[in-house]
């Protein structure tokens, strides 16, 4: 009997000892030029075994018209964890959503691979395609009713970690022709400033406060292209800002709102 308990506690201690050196799995989304996407994910401990559930999904402004693309996955991630969208896109709120799966049924280390401790790896990328808006990995009143919220188990076991900077409020996607996009737009104070100049061109660009005073000033000799510039206005206060781009085409002013 004695023998029975003390080989049911070495079994049960090296499970929990198994388990004790899974990592915890962080998540996050980065921009990799003008509209490409790339979610990442960072453990906190090496692990070359089964990457067996993933869950997460993406949310952005329906009004924005834009799409995300299929899913690309670099080698040989796909190899080890399959991650599509199956439920397409879904519209709540004013927001898009679409949620993303995976399931593991090779070992990193059959795949050829293993993960070390504190590093990124790409899981997918993703295009973003007919507009620009700010997309985040979400946990919101949507996602947590459809059980869509982010989610990862490793050999079995939960090991969900955090979605991390600089996964909320990434803002991608190439604008069309004289469209001029500031997001996201109330801010808390950090803007994304991005419009297109599809002729060569002086440019000059400005931020004033609601007393016309300039807080930003900027001026392009001979620009051409994808105008992209993180604006923090915080320091600046609450309030509403004007932005003044002046081209060949003349003044065009646009508000943001700092709360």
């Amino acid at each position: 009997m004695l023998h029975r308990s003390l080989t049911a506690l070495c079994f049960f201690g090296s499970v929990i000892g198994a388990y004790a050196q899974l990592p915890t799995l962080d998540i996050t989304m980065v921009p990799v030029g003008g509209n490409q996407l790339e979610v990442k994910v960072r453990p906190d401990a090496n692990f070359d075994g089964l990457f067996s559930s993933l869950v997460f999904t993406i949310r952005w402004e329906t009004s924005s018209g834009a799409t995300l693309s299929s899913v690309g996955q670099p080698a040989p991630v796909g190899d080890y964890i399959p991650i599509g969208s199956p439920g397409g896109t879904v519209d709540d709120g004013g927001y898009r959503y679409k949620s993303y799966t995976g399931f593991g049924f090779n070992t990193l280390v059959d795949a050829g691979t293993s993960w070390a401790a504190g590093t990124e790896y790409t899981l997918i990328t993703l295009q973003v395609q007919n507009g620009t808006s700010t997309f985040e990995i979400i946990e919101d009143a949507y996602t947590a009713a459809t059980n869509n919220n982010y989610y990862v188990s490793l050999n079995g076991a939960d090991r969900t970690g955090i979605i991390y900077s600089p996964s909320t409020g990434v803002t991608a996607g190439e604008p069309a022709k004289n469209e001029v996009s500031i997001l996201p737009n109330p801010s808390e104070g950090a803007v994304q400033l991005l419009f297109g100049v599809e002729d060569t061109q002086d440019l000059q660009i400005d931020v004033v406060n609601s007393l016309g005073q300039s807080v930003y000033s900027e001026r392009l000799a001979f620009f051409q292209g994808i105008y992209r510039r993180e604006l923090d206005l915080k320091a600046q206060g609450s309030g509403v800002y004007m932005v003044n781009i002046t081209g060949k085409d003349g003044l065009r002013t646009h508000r943001v709102v700092i709360r």
